[in-house]
């Protein structure tokens, strides 16, 4: 029963699973990630003290050292079956199990526990999603943040794959007023990293963030954290960590930022002047926008860009990136997926957040007026820097390509992958979402549901490259493919009816 309300928003898991305790005598066994699970455990001890004696810790994996009197911990002989089991591990964005099949390394982690737990006859474990509001709400400041570490804003970069992420953190990289980090470990983990030294004292936190880098980042060195880069932010955040003994995770995100830019040569005058721009870069938008609960209560300001693109033009990016790993029998699913996908128009609102939406075509075409106007929102000054693209305040950039203000990536078409009618059909099924965006678009209320039908039965261009092992799986994928883009189409069409149903009424 617990299993089916794992996603259920907000507190609601937590509300669940603290009746079951209640009016039970089960124990709750918690599970991965140590640090992770003193963190809940203290949660669910706020909640209820009584709950404490309840709540335990088992070390599947005989891994860690760390035992700690506020979580008891127990043997797998003692874990019985009426036990509830809660699996706690981190997110490990951006590291892999297998590049080449993109298995990601939180799988095979997480498998890792799982198996080892059956052994022990340890069964019904949960995985337990972190990113949700009873880690976010965790130690929110209710006073305010010193004010040597306290920044202008925060700024949430949530832009969709192939949509001009790149680009738009090189315009971003040399702004006096703007903390960012590069895409790396720090940058895609910091919310679970933040998390986990939040429950240690200051004089722990520095190794254990070292530690975390080395044992779940897969390039050291390669992201230019040498021991001299390491040593200097080591200092930076000595000298910061030196007002008090614990901090919150939300202080922790500001302090690694500021330590970042100075290591890095930013040059910061006053950083209650400053605004950090993050954007993890390997997760979904979705959570990411999320993070904007954690980082809400700092009496800070908070925003939410997203920088759009024409669909069709960005799914033909996607699939040039994908074509680049070959065409192969486990290439043909990916193909259909990455081209027809249904694009939710609607976004969250976040209380205390401001929302502004750029699209990548007048990025590039009319950079100035864009920037300016995302400078005011921002309440950030303009500079000239914004007119060219850097890393560090380098032009060498990720050891890839960027375009900068070439056009070429905006009139595009991919003809190579998609014929007129192919992309007209991706403009079907992603039509309310192009309106929303002020990009052209056609209403799937012009056909009946058998013309729609029909027209995606029709052979996309890109299939005459598919690789098939035996004839089976041509039809299976089809079949599979016909099903999703079924559904995607009444989701097109209840958007587009409610629309409709909501301007008559306004009319």
């Amino acid at each position: 029963m617990l299993q089916d309300y794992t996603e259920i928003p907000q507190n609601g898991y937590l509300n669940i699973l603290m009746r079951t305790l209640k009016e039970t005598e089960n124990r709750l066994i918690l599970m991965g990630d140590f640090w992770l699970c003193l963190k809940l455990g203290q949660i669910l001890s706020m909640s209820d003290e009584r709950m404490r004696a309840r709540i335990c810790y088992y070390d599947v994996l005989n891994v860690h050292r760390e035992k700690r009197e506020e979580l008891r911990w127990i043997s797998k002989e003692e874990v019985s079956a009426n036990d509830t089991c809660l699996l706690l591990l981190p997110g490990y964005y951006g590291r892999y199990a297998d590049v080449e099949e993109s298995r990601q390394y939180r799988d095979s982690v997480k498998e890792k526990y799982l198996q080892t737990a059956s052994r022990y006859s340890v069964a019904n474990v949960i995985d337990y999603p972190v990113e949700n509001a009873v880690f976010m709400d965790a130690g929110k400041p209710f006073d305010k943040m010193d004010s040597d570490i306290k920044v202008k804003g925060i700024v949430l970069g949530s832009i969709e794959d192939h949509s001009g992420n790149v680009f738009f953190r090189g315009l971003l990289d040399a702004h006096p007023e703007i903390l960012m980090m590069s895409y790396n470990y720090l940058n895609e983990n910091l919310f679970s990293i933040c998390i986990r030294l939040s429950v240690e004292k200051k004089e722990n936190i520095l190794s254990l963030l070292w530690r975390f880098y080395g044992e779940e980042s897969q390039y050291h060195g390669e992201d230019g954290w040498g021991k001299a880069e390491i040593k200097k932010f080591n200092d930076i955040m000595e000298e910061l960590m030196s007002v008090k003994d614990r901090f919150t995770s939300q202080e922790l995100f500001i302090m690694v930022h500021i330590a970042y830019a100075r290591v890095w040569m930013k040059n910061i005058v006053d950083i209650s002047d400053m605004i950090i721009y993050w954007e993890p870069h390997n997760m979904s938008r979705e959570n990411l926008e999320n993070y904007a609960v954690w980082l809400s209560g700092m009496d800070i300001m908070g925003n939410i860009i997203n920088v759009v693109r024409n669909s069709y033009v960005r799914r033909g990016s996607d699939f040039k990136d994908l074509v680049k790993k070959g065409w192969s029998h486990g290439f043909n699913q990916s193909a259909f997926v990455r081209s027809l996908v249904y694009m939710e128009p609607r976004k969250k609102k976040y209380i205390g957040w401001k929302r502004i939406t750029v699209r990548f075509e007048d990025l590039k075409c009319n950079p100035r007026k864009e920037l300016m106007r995302i400078c005011e929102k921002w309440g950030i000054r303009w500079s000239d820097t914004l007119l060219e693209t850097t890393h560090n305040g380098e032009r060498e950039f990720y050891n890839q390509q960027v375009t900068g203000f070439d056009l070429a990536p905006v009139y595009r078409t991919y003809e190579e992958y998609y014929s007129a009618f192919d992309r007209f059909r991706i403009m079907l099924i992603t039509g309310p979402w192009l309106k929303k965006n002020g990009y052209p678009y056609v209403s799937s209320l012009e056909f009946s549901r058998r013309e729609l039908q029909e027209m995606y039965e029709k052979e996309f261009r890109f299939e005459k490259n598919f690789i098939f092992s035996l004839l089976e799986d041509r039809i299976k994928i089809r079949n599979l493919v016909q099903k999703q883009i079924s559904r995607d189409l009444w989701k097109v069409r209840r958007d587009e009816i409610m629309e409709k149903i909501s301007l008559e009424e306004k009319g």
